[in-house]
């Protein structure tokens, strides 16, 4: 998952959505990408990229009261399509897990990806993959 230089137009809300906290958000994905939109519809949104290329946006959708950075809240994922959207789940649930554990550990600093300026990792990203490392052909634990 990394930030995206593709455009969102046509993405749309397919039903999926995640809990969380601004800052759980912040935490785990950088800034928001955009703050307070031209229809005042969300005050907050990411742009991504799923790690297969399709693109789709996290925001909060109609949540009109300035909220506090720790209130938790239902963000959308938007994106081409449910399976896209589903994706897009997958990745945010397992990037706010790793920022947790990262956190947790005391692994609370960036570091840029060499291979990619865009995306950002964890100090303990590495060390949480691999106390966590799972075989995507069957979706089981290695």
């Amino acid at each position: 998952m990394k930030k995206t230089s593709q455009s969102i137009n046509g993405t749309s809300f397919h039903g999926h959505t995640i809990k969380a906290t601004r800052q759980e958000l912040i935490d785990a994905l950088g800034d928001p990408h955009y703050t307070d939109s031209a229809d005042e519809k969300t005050q907050y949104e990411w742009h991504f990229e799923t790690n297969d290329g399709q693109v789709f946006t996290l925001y909060d959708w109609k949540e009109y009261y300035n909220h506090d950075a720790n209130v938790e809240l239902n963000w959308h994922i938007g994106g081409h399509g449910w399976m896209s959207t589903a994706t897009a789940k997958e990745e945010l649930m397992n990037q706010l897990a790793c920022a947790a554990e990262a956190l947790a550990i005391g692994e609370d600093t960036y570091v840029d990806d060499v291979d990619d300026p865009e995306t950002r990792h964890w100090k303990g990203y590495a060390t949480y993959l691999e106390r966590n490392s799972y075989d995507d052909s069957d979706g089981q634990e290695d």
